[in-house]
């Protein structure tokens, strides 16, 4: 009966495991490189050779360039050709679910408990998930899981076909991946573990010993095996040197080459990086444990040389310093760590959960953590919203550049770093790029700074380099660079989507191009309503809109656009919310969609239809600030001011000391209606000192009844000779004023 039931519980946490898996690898594409290394793939295969010159752009055109990952070129695009991008996705589930497989036999080998196992495939699957993308990296977790279990063999065996193996293995990932210098190291820190085994014989002696003399002969195979690629030494150099000096520069301004700072590993949030610190305090502990037992039980001064200290905690203690030292300079590893050290963690636990409260313990952290991540994975909607095939939207500038493929514009591209491969796989070579995500390997520092500071330093810094490269076309996803090629005479804005403006030079502009002269889609529309003086200007307005919508037509910023300009321009809230549910099929995922509809239907007085769609927007992003606030309002208007309240205060905690003061006045408001009338009077207070002159005649008049209230009726009488003194016409002030005096003279006699 144990035993099925151990079965039965295996079985279940296998089952979730693929689940999980599934749910994280099986996700649309929404990486930026995948585009250029697709586009190389395709060069290779026409040209039946591999690049040393850069092709695709015309800033780098022809400079030398170590392509190290080629071959995952060359294998992807053919796959793509069969399968689609359907195709390369379950090709990199495929090769995830292989590193995964050789990680499982390794923990299986060190001889680690099971529910143990289970728990760190899951930590492991945890912290590395964020980089399951299309994209060559996928293969550096799977040779880090296929090295350490052949190594793992080996020493169990002493049989060299494992190591053999290796060695043939090897050349593929040299020409798939940069991380290939990790094989050399694995098998160096395995030699190393070898040699302390052998720390009191002679060098002669240790050396001779058949496991240092064939981990020896590996490690200087692997290092001439690294050389079986087309570019030869220049690869391993590069990959060694190019994230160190000049290239160190660059790289820290691109997100997956940052640091990961060390003040963070003692920061415990629940955040999904939690399971890399899991892993990386499990491997300190584990150390520590060992480390103090052997040294409790063989003191320093009377050492017991028959008892040894196990020299494999020193093969295990040199892997968890430089994959930590990697993960700490550059935070892209932190899921290469969890690989390499799970089947540390495994092997120095053993014994450790043999009693029956350290089982318990076990399951309880497994329970935790699935339940954790189930819980993160049916919160976050933008998870479910990538699920699937395909590619992601709202990610590239999609429009945008098939409005280039679709149109003849002389003169050369400036775009973002981050749309270069996007724009590389759609249009070239009808338009070479400036830039791509080729940086430190194309792009030298230096002009990666002028880039950055181009796009990013104002129109000046942009002015020198358009001259310098010739520059008549920008694909921008910059708002502050947008905004000033906007207001420059010698540049019009000819298109724009989600991710990106588009904008051309007004000397090669082509007739039949049409230009957005009044619509700025960096603006706020309600700004550019209120700009518009009179029906006509507005209709120009609206006219380049709808020639937005069908140009651009998968574009929910003009369908938001629009509403707000039929809604707040003209009152015509039907065709608003038309525009508005358009713009919510595009992109259900957006809680400003959901607020912006939810807002025609409350000018509308369709409440029920308001509070539905706010409160999906809420669901969405719950410190959705102004759907708070408008919940809020709602809700009085309905005369439920509990839930008035609720929504209003949480809207007042969002927004700290910057609400809105008639937040502040309706929160009085519903307070005075629940006779909480001294919270009444804090809020009243509030809303009367960040009120204007124009409403100060509102809340004093409320401070003066929530004081006739209390019977405090000198300061109501104040709150009411305020409102008259601002305006004498106001009859109900001046009413309740003679009430408040009545009741004085009263208390008086």
């Amino acid at each position: 009966m144990s035993d099925s039931k151990f079965s039965y519980r295996y079985i279940l946490l296998f089952c979730l495991f693929i689940l999980i898996f599934s749910l994280f690898s099986l996700q649309k594409i929404r990486c930026y490189d995948v585009w250029w290394h697709l586009a190389a793939g395709k060069w290779i295969w026409q040209h039946n050779q591999i690049p040393f010159k850069d092709i695709f752009s015309y800033t780098q055109y022809g400079q030398p360039w170590t392509d190290f990952t080629w071959g995952f070129q060359a294998l992807v695009y053919p796959i793509y050709k069969v399968g689609g991008f359907t195709g390369i996705i379950f090709f990199k589930a495929t090769i995830l679910a292989l590193a995964f497989y050789f990680l499982y036999k390794t923990l299986k080998l060190v001889g680690g408990d099971d529910l143990l196992i289970c728990l760190l495939l899951f930590f492991v699957l945890f912290a590395s998930y964020p980089r399951f993308m299309v994209r060559p990296h996928i293969f550096s977790f799977l040779f880090v899981s296929l090295f350490l279990y052949l190594l793992t063999l080996y020493l169990r065996s002493l049989n060299t076909k494992y190591l053999l193996m290796l060695f043939f293995i090897y050349p593929f990932w040299v020409n798939l991946h940069g991380s290939f210098i990790l094989g050399i190291f694995l098998v160096g820190a395995y030699l190393s573990g070898e040699l302390f085994l052998r720390y009191k014989e002679q060098i002669k002696g240790a050396i001779k010993a058949p496991s240092v003399k064939a981990l020896f002969l590996l490690f200087c195979g692997l290092v001439f095996a690294s050389l079986f690629n087309p570019y030869g030494i220049k690869l391993f150099k590069f990959v060694i040197l190019s994230h160190i000096g000049s290239g160190l520069e660059a790289t820290r301004h691109i997100a997956e080459w940052k640091r990961l700072p060390l003040r963070e590993i003692f920061m415990f949030s629940l955040h999904r990086s939690i399971f890399f610190k899991l892993i990386f305090w499990s491997s300190i502990l584990v150390f520590i444990f060992h480390l103090h037992r052997f040294f409790r039980t063989n003191p320093i001064n009377s050492m017991n040389s028959t008892n040894p200290i196990n020299p494999i905690i020193f093969r295990d203690i040199l892997i968890f310093l430089f994959f930590s030292y990697l993960t700490f300079k550059h935070a892209r590893f932190m899921g290469i760590f969890a690989f390499a050290l799970a089947p540390v963690i495994a092997y120095w636990s053993k014994g450790i959960f043999k009693a029956r409260a350290s089982k318990i313990i076990l399951s309880g952290l497994l329970l935790f953590t699935v339940f954790f991540m189930v819980k993160q994975i049916y919160l976050n909607p933008y998870f479910k919203k990538d699920l699937g095939f395909g590619i992601a939207r709202g990610v590239y500038p999609e429009e945008t550049a098939n409005f280039l493929k679709g149109h003849k514009i002389n003169g050369s591209l400036f775009n973002t770093y981050s749309f270069g491969g996007y724009l590389i796989w759609h249009l070239y070579p009808k338009y070479p790029v400036f830039i791509d995500g080729r940086t430190p390997t194309i792009y030298p520092p230096e002009f990666y700074w002028q880039y950055r500071v181009a796009e990013g330093g104002g129109l000046q810094a942009f002015k020198k380099i358009e001259k310098q490269y010739g520059i008549s076309i920008v694909l921008t996803r910059k708002k502050n660079l947008a905004k000033a090629l906007k207001n420059d005479d010698d540049w019009c804005l000819v298109g724009f989507d989600d991710r990106s403006y588009l904008f051309v030079k007004k000397k090669v502009l082509p007739e039949s191009i049409q230009v957005f002269k009044h619509f700025d889609p960096t603006a706020e529309i309600t700004k550019l309503v209120s700009d518009y003086k009179g029906k006509k200007q507005l209709d120009l307005l609206k006219e380049e809109l709808e020639y937005a919508k069908t140009t651009f037509k998968n574009t929910v910023l003009i369908y938001n656009n629009l509403g707000t300009l039929y809604a707040e321009g003209e009152g015509n809230y039907k065709q608003a919310i038309d525009r508005f549910k358009k713009a919510l099929l595009l992109n259900p995922y957006d809680p400003s969609n959901y607020y912006n509809l939810g807002l025609a239907f409350k000018k509308q007085k369709t409440y029920h239809l308001a509070i539905e769609n706010l409160k999906k927007a809420l669901k969405l992003d719950k410190n959705y600030q102004k759907a708070h606030y408008h919940l809020g309002l709602i809700y009085y208007e309905k005369r439920d001011y509990e839930k008035s309240i609720k929504y209003l205060k949480r809207y007042c905690y969002l927004t700290s000391d910057y609400a809105l003061p008639s937040a502040y006045e309706y929160l009085g408001l519903a307070y005075y209606h629940t006779l909480h009338l001294e919270n009444a009077i804090k809020y009243f207070k509030r809303a009367l000192l960040l009120s204007k002159n124009k409403e100060e005649k509102k809340n004093y008049y409320n401070l003066g009844n929530a004081y006739f209230g209390l019977e405090r009726y000198e300061k109501a009488i104040q709150c009411y000779e305020e409102v008259l003194k601002i305006d004498p016409n106001f009859e109900k002030a001046r009413y309740n004023l003679q009430k408040a005096r009545e009741k004085v003279r009263k208390n008086k006699n």
